[in-house]
């Protein structure tokens, strides 16, 4: 950037809102307001914008979403300048911008980019983490729900074998820890060399960022996810193959001597891209690439012709025949409940 200031215009997407979400606005207000060593500054008019944000709600969309979008008065009049912090765990790629969790198949590096959760700020890990003075004590560790996606049932039915201690605890909670579990999360986290971090519903997770703000190392599970840019994965992360869980103790100690160097990279580039004071403004950067990335003459509204089409369609499994073909699908898994318990019975 050549250090002009950019305007930026902040918005929701039509839909119902968390509580916390509806503070989302204030509180990027507040910190352009306050913040001087990005080159943004609020407007509260998207004509005068250089770029207009668009936060959408957590939701799970289906295509009757286009008519929103296409309704949306921003969208008609300012597309191009138009972008989307998304954190769904399912999303489709409608606006480009900001995706936590848009799996391979759907990423368009034209458009979208992989990012972390701009609403997280990791503060109990960041706090717990400067008083912590032991070694780890675990080669890896893992507590979570088996029920967000079947890698997860897969990993906790592994038998791990390992000369080091570790620990994968399932946890049968959904949103809804105490804060004994929460500290008991994070200590584990932080007593651990590796951190395992399957993926979820989503192909992203907030694991993965809260184990890097620990300082730790992440073992990324999870073969649909889209590495953020701006990061040297190899050097802070370690990537197993959803194929490969098996081999999690194994490739984890030999390199054991290396998760110091891996916990400590993985931290700095924490506190670079998503720490409070910088999360914002990286998020905008990435928003401005995308931006600066068009060639001469591109229209928004070309791609928003696409979102009808049946490639579009098919990609997100909204067509009739997948539609048919996931009923029959859940019809013969109910007969086959039903069949067993009349079995069971006799």
């Amino acid at each position: 950037m050549d250090g002009t200031k950019r305007r930026v215009f902040l918005a929701y997407m039509e839909g119902p809102l968390a509580d916390w979400e509806h503070s989302f606005l204030p509180v990027v207000r507040h910190w352009l307001a306050r913040q001087n060593c990005y080159p943004f500054e609020y407007t509260d008019s998207p004509r005068d914008a250089d770029i207009i944000v668009i936060l959408e709600a957590n939701s799970f969309k289906t295509e009757k979403y286009i008519a929103t979008l296409l309704a949306n008065p921003l969208l008609k009049e300012f597309s191009n300048k138009c972008f989307t912090i998304n954190y769904e765990d399912a999303p489709s790629g409608f606006l480009p911008g900001l995706y936590t969790c848009l799996p391979r198949v759907k990423n368009n590096a034209l458009r979208h980019r992989s990012w972390a959760y701009v609403f997280r700020t990791n503060a109990d890990v960041t706090l717990r983490r400067r008083s912590w003075t032991s070694s780890p004590r675990l080669l890896f560790s893992f507590r979570g729900s088996p029920n967000s996606h079947p890698i997860r049932k897969r990993l906790f039915a592994c038998k791990f074998k390992s000369p080091y201690a570790f620990s994968v605890t399932q946890v049968d909670k959904w949103f809804n820890h105490n804060e004994e579990e929460r500290a008991d999360y994070i200590d584990e986290i932080l007593d651990s060399s590796f951190c395992l971090c399957p993926r979820g519903v989503g192909p992203g997770t907030i694991r993965l960022f809260e184990i890097m703000a620990a300082g730790r190392c992440p073992v990324i599970l999870s073969d649909d996810w889209v590495p953020i840019p701006g990061i040297d994965w190899n050097s802070c992360a370690i990537r197993i193959p959803e194929s490969a869980l098996e081999s999690i103790p194994e490739a984890l100690t030999s390199r054991i001597l290396d998760s110091p160097i891996l916990g400590a990279a993985a931290l700095r580039y924490w506190k670079k891209l998503f720490s409070p004071e910088n999360m914002f403004g990286e998020s905008l950067n990435q928003l401005m690439q995308i931006a600066g990335s068009r060639s001469a003459g591109y229209n928004e509204k070309d791609y928003q012709k696409l979102w009808q089409s049946r490639a579009f369609y098919k990609l997100n499994g909204w067509t009739l025949e997948q539609r048919v073909s996931r009923k029959l699908a859940t019809l013969r898994s109910q007969w086959a409940c039903f069949s067993s318990g009349l079995v069971s019975r006799h």
